[in-house]
């Protein structure tokens, strides 16, 4: 009711999901594009509680929060409907960008091949709620790599894959590069140090690397410990190509890559979906075979 500015509750309190736009017509109906834990993104009236209710069968999906210190981590969890085979760690771009009910598509396909999903919201994530906000000023690439770590030590079952998208990427493997439990990391559509942005062409990104990377050292000769598999579009103008592959000379193991042709940044389409997730299912078997 705008006109005494407030919004009746249209949803159960503890529903999980993801708004990204709502709009209105003037008489007054409102619709959201909503995502679940169990769905992709859809239009939905925004009183139809039915997207928000269990839909996925047998799978298990529940909310967890992790504490590291101060700082609150909530965690979507999604169970696999057969024997744990490992953990994905996933975390989606950004940074600010909270992950609720975001690729469940993906999260399906690996809980079908048997691994455990963990969506992280790291401390990066641009929370709302007043409980998950940050303690304190981020250091990007430090204080949301520990806070991976941490979920990682309290969620993991068996080996443990990171992965993420664009900036989730970039978390995903300093993190696993720390981590003892990590087999191997999957970089979709990201970048693996803030030099590899020195070529965007997107405004955007070029502001949030000088604040967020301004006092990074550059790339040096540190190595890389695990496996990787990167699919990265081949016309992505905020993170080039180029400056992704070139790290394959700095990996101690061999390099997965597929390059997405016609494919912009992340994956974004039903056809960067089909070239990039079943190669990458293929290659997580491959990990714990």
């Amino acid at each position: 009711d705008w006109s005494r500015s407030s919004l009746d509750r249209a949803w159960a309190a503890g529903s999980v999901g993801t708004v990204r736009s709502l709009a209105a017509t003037p008489g007054g109906t409102c619709v959201v594009a909503l995502g679940t834990p169990h769905a992709q993104r859809g239009i939905s009236l925004l009183d139809d509680t039915s997207p928000l209710e269990r839909t996925a069968g047998s799978r298990e999906v529940r909310f967890s929060v992790v504490r590291r210190g101060d700082q609150q981590l909530p965690c979507v969890v999604h169970e696999p409907p057969v024997s744990c085979r490992g953990t994905a760690f996933f975390l989606p771009g950004g940074p600010h960008l909270p992950i609720w009910g975001d690729y469940a598509s993906l999260a399906g396909a690996l809980n079908e091949a048997g691994w455990r999903v963990v969506r992280v919201n790291v401390r990066s994530s641009g929370l709302r709620q007043a409980e998950y906000r940050p303690v304190g000023p981020v250091r990007y690439g430090v204080d949301d790599v520990a806070d991976l770590c941490a979920v990682i030590d309290a969620l993991a079952d068996g080996p443990v894959v990171t992965m993420g998208m664009s900036y989730g990427s970039y978390v995903a493997a300093l993190a696993g590069e720390l981590s003892d439990r990590c087999a191997g990391v999957a970089v979709l559509g990201g970048f693996l140090h803030p030099d590899d942005l020195a070529g965007t062409a997107h405004a955007g990104v070029r502001q949030f690397a000088e604040f967020a990377f301004r006092d990074h050292p550059p790339l040096g000769v540190d190595r890389l410990r695990k496996r990787y598999f990167i699919a990265h579009g081949e016309l992505d103008a905020r993170i080039p190509i180029a400056a992704v592959e070139r790290h394959r000379s700095r990996m101690d193991q061999e390099l997965t890559f597929v390059p997405l042709d016609g494919e912009g940044h992340v994956i974004r389409t039903d056809r960067g979906a089909r070239l990039t997730y079943p190669p990458l299912i293929r290659w997580m078997s491959e990990l714990v075979s």
